[in-house]
């Protein structure tokens, strides 16, 4: 049976691609226990239990959308959608007419023993990769029309396909400091990559996932693409009454409506960090949901937000920031004064000509009379032009997004190059901490940690270590509320990293029990099962799984190989066939059906499946033909 993992895993089949993250509000108080036998209850609704001046924080409160902001607010609107965060997501025909097509920008380009090629028909898009045989025939193809165009295009653009109401990223990016076409961020091979809610939640103004599913939509996908003027000044259906009525004296506060400038420090940059506070980890507090937060309302009732220990951090380019602003001797000094907003206006986008003079009059603002320049005025000049920021606050390159770069926010006064690694951490209590960091242990705060543990140690060697105390955590989330799936699903993913099998699937059950369609979990207890030897409660699962997600391919060609594993050659054909209708530019399924077709007497269907699986042949394929071959029965 170990084989038969091996074989699953020589593909690339990650326990990090089968786990759904998600988390759970931290309280500042633990709740009272509740009788035996019941689930303690979630935290209150804070959008309903808020107490403060602003009245639109209120759930039932119904959004309006820019065009209804743009009619009383033009100049502000406008701003704003020239703002990257105004495009951070737009359909396609918005787009696709401003893109490059030509061989100079490297249209089509090649990759992964592959052909990517960016083709426009009118307002339409498409994403294709083609394999190509020595001759330079198309042996195989796949092509995805793109609907929405990610990213700003300040550094480049991304892609989204929506096919049969899942939504996807194509491996195909635009780099806009390079000028270039090239794969997109992080793919190392050509398959569509699932987007799950948390991916869109920074990029979009509202998105409407289906509960369960881990990257299926409803059937508008997004309640707004862009990031919209309502998601730093909260829903605007009271503010368009209340003004209609023009019921404002003037000089008054409009309590209608969230203006950021109006709000204490932590809740003003909380706006901000809605989206800019990336962390280790971001969790998903227990009760609420992913577009639950609204501006004047504490981030921390909606998210957990984690970055890595000191002892963690090897550099300080791993920090983002927000983080770093906060390390920032200016930040800490202003006593709330210096914020994100200081530097940067949401309503006004700044030209590269004016980069340098706005960011210099802001640095002024405090330091031109106290603690001023001691650099000589003409070396400066002769430099940098006499820009503060460039000499501050370095660009960094050392990036996770190749072909960009960020800026270090920590605002130095000698900016160092690089820093240097910190000693290798001893076993830290936690090496995660909450962001700001919080006095409050209590049961839901140690949830959430257990949630980012498990998070973070998919990802990363260092923090696996810390796999027993994620379930240590996990167990004790799902002994106080059995119906949270999310603890339930992580503490799944956990035992399976740590080769618990057997009660892996047990806590699955239980959770299938309460949601039979939960897929991540379907994928987890299939994974289990089949580590257990349990072939047939395996394919059971995979038919579940496909069932609720018939578009995950992994899922297919798992599938496959037990059902040619247990000698159900047929069932294994046709699965493969459903498999290359997703991906057929793999050589995979095309090894599976060589095997098949020889043990069903198909001799020529199986001498073509050779053929194509040499043709289509790579690295990555033989590793797993050689594999699958020796375990065949």
């Amino acid at each position: 049976m170990r084989t038969v993992l091996l074989v699953l895993l020589g593909v690339g089949a990650l326990v990090g691609v089968l786990v759904w993250v998600g988390g759970h509000w931290l309280g500042r108080e633990a709740p009272p226990a509740p009788p035996e036998g019941q689930a303690v209850p979630a935290p209150p609704d804070p959008r309903v239990t808020y107490t403060g001046p602003f009245l639109n924080v209120r759930p039932e409160v119904q959004y309006v959308g820019d065009a209804r902001c743009a009619k009383c607010h033009p100049i502000e609107t406008d701003g704003f959608h020239r703002h990257p965060m105004g495009r951070s997501l737009l359909p396609v025909a918005d787009l696709v007419g401003k893109l490059r097509y030509d061989e100079e920008v490297r249209n089509p380009f090649e990759a992964l023993q592959l052909r990517f090629l960016v083709q426009r028909e009118g307002d339409r898009l498409w994403n294709t990769q083609q394999r190509l045989d020595a001759e330079g025939n198309v042996l195989a193809a796949q092509r995805s029309e793109v609907d929405y165009v990610i990213g700003s295009g300040q550094r480049g653009h991304s892609f989204f396909t929506v096919q049969d109401g899942f939504l996807f990223q194509t491996p195909i990016s635009w780099y806009s400091q390079k000028q270039i076409w090239d794969l997109s961020p992080g793919f190392d091979d050509a398959q569509l990559r699932p987007v799950v809610g948390e991916c869109v939640f920074c990029h979009s103004g509202g998105a409407l996932p289906v509960e369960n599913t881990e990257n299926r939509y409803q059937a508008k996908v997004f309640t707004s693409p862009a990031i919209s003027c309502e998601r730093c000044h909260g829903p605007g259906e009271l503010h368009v009454k209340f003004r209609a009525a023009d019921k404002l004296p003037k000089g008054r506060i409009d309590h209608t409506i969230v203006n950021p400038h109006h709000l204490e420090p932590p809740l003003r940059e909380a706006v901000c960090q809605q989206c800019h506070l990336e962390g280790e980890a971001r969790v998903v507090r227990r009760g609420r949901k992913l577009f639950d937060y609204r501006p004047g309302l504490a981030l921390s009732d909606f998210w957990a937000i984690y970055v890595a220990a000191e002892e963690m951090q090897d550099e300080h380019k791993a920090v983002g920031h927000v983080e770093q602003m906060y390390q920032s001797k200016c930040f800490k000094a202003s006593k709330g004064k210096l914020g994100c907003a200081t530097c940067h206006d949401p309503h006004g986008p700044l030209a590269p000509a004016e980069r340098v003079p706005v960011y210099r009059k802001t640095c002024l603002h405090c330091h031109e009379q106290q603690h001023p320049c001691t650099e000589d005025l003409a070396k400066r000049k002769q430099q940098n032009s006499d820009s503060c920021i460039d000499c501050h606050m370095k660009r960094l390159r050392k990036t996770d997004i190749v072909h960009t770069a960020t800026t270090d926010h920590r605002i130095l006064r000698k900016p160092a190059d690089d820093s240097p690694p910190l000693p290798a951490p001893f076993l830290l209590s936690s090496p995660l901490v909450p962001f700001p960091k919080r006095r409050a242990r209590d049961e839901e705060a140690q949830r959430d940690e257990g949630l980012a543990l498990a998070r973070v140690a998919q990802g990363k060697r260092a923090y696996q270590r810390y796999l027993p105390r994620a379930e240590e955590l996990l167990e004790k989330a799902s002994a106080r509320d059995p119906g949270d799936l999310r603890a339930a699903s992580q503490l799944v993913s956990v035992l399976g990293q740590s080769k618990q099998y057997a009660k892996a699937l047990a806590v699955a059950e239980k959770l299938l029990a309460i949601a039979p369609q939960h897929e991540v979990t379907l994928r987890l207890a299939a994974q289990a099962a089949t580590e257990l030897g349990k072939l047939d409660e395996a394919l059971a699962l995979w038919d579940r799984l496909l069932a609720v997600n018939p578009r995950f391919p992994e899922g297919l060609f798992f599938q496959a190989v037990l059902l040619a594993r247990t000698g159900r050659h047929k069932q294994s054909v046709e699965a493969c066939r459903r498999l290359l209708a997703l991906t057929p530019t793999r050589a995979e399924p095309w090894v599976i059906l060589a095997h098949c077709y020889v043990k069903l007497g198909e001799t020529a269907r199986a001498g073509e499946a050779r053929r194509m699986a040499e043709a289509l042949k790579t690295p990555r394929s033989e590793e797993f033909r050689t594999s699958f071959l020796r375990s065949a029965p």
